[in-house]
């Protein structure tokens, strides 16, 4: 029987490997590749050729995904290649925190098992429902940060150890930045500060401007880049219009 630590270790190796023998076997076996997801595709190579989110691009989420992407595409080129491991690199990065956040819970071998359940079923098909298919790098990359912040927020509660508290935050913006929905992880952060574990006022003042510091960089970029408020609001508009309609 291996220590803790060293089990640990050897679980999220367990977990890689699963995520890769899903990767190996799917990859390039999804189905409608191009049907509703070309946007993961073409809006990275858009803003590399000086276009700008809600000025020249109709977008429905939040920038920082896209804009992590066309820095991946800068980095390793422009391929479809580029996204899948990204996306299989969130995978991981998500299942490990599935286990790591259970094992704060229940004994190491339950929170494994919860982690492997969820591994194989998001990865071993190919459906839309695959996380290794580039369909919505906004969600996966906010998922990333979200669990992230979870798992900080869950060791700050234990051991109250603020720094815990101040990461929590953090990604949470991250997550803002990448998606609106994590906006709802915001109440929770605000919830344990204030009141489940409160903080004094200078901590908790201090850890609503970490928060905003990625969704700060995020979209400062864009008005840099060109963005007037005026078309911010509208695409504001146009999402809010978007995700209430009926249809």
């Amino acid at each position: 029987k291996l220590p803790f630590a060293d089990q640990d270790i050897f679980n999220i190796v367990f977990l890689a490997l699963i995520m890769i023998l899903g990767f190996v076997i799917f990859k390039d076996r999804f189905n409608g590749l191009l049907t509703d997801k070309g946007r993961e595709m073409l809006f990275p190579q858009a803003i590399l050729q000086g276009n700008v989110l809600y000025k020249d691009i109709l977008c429905i989420y939040f920038p920082l995904a896209f804009q992590l992407n066309a820095v991946g595409y800068k980095i390793f080129g422009i391929h479809l290649n580029t996204l899948l491991f990204a996306e299989l690199f969130n995978s991981f990065l998500i299942c490990s925190f599935i286990y790591l956040i259970s094992k704060e819970f229940t004994e190491r071998n339950i929170s494994l098992l919860f982690a492997v359940t969820f591994g194989i079923a998001a990865t071993f098909n190919g459906t839309l429902y695959n996380i290794l298919l580039p369909y919505s790098s906004s969600l996966m990359y906010g998922m990333t940060a979200f669990m992230a912040g979870v798992y900080c927020l869950v060791k700050y509660v234990k051991s109250e150890n603020k720094n815990f508290l101040s990461l929590a935050y953090f990604s949470g913006g991250i997550a803002l930045a990448c998606k609106s929905e994590y906006m709802l992880f915001f109440f929770l952060l605000v919830f344990t500060s204030f009141i489940l574990k409160p903080c004094s006022v200078k901590e908790n003042l201090k850890n609503l401007v970490i928060y905003t510091i990625m969704p700060a960089i995020s979209f400062g970029i864009l008005f840099m880049q060109g963005l007037t408020f005026a078309e911010f609001m509208s695409a504001l508009d146009f999402m809010h219009k978007f995700f209430t309609t009926d249809a």
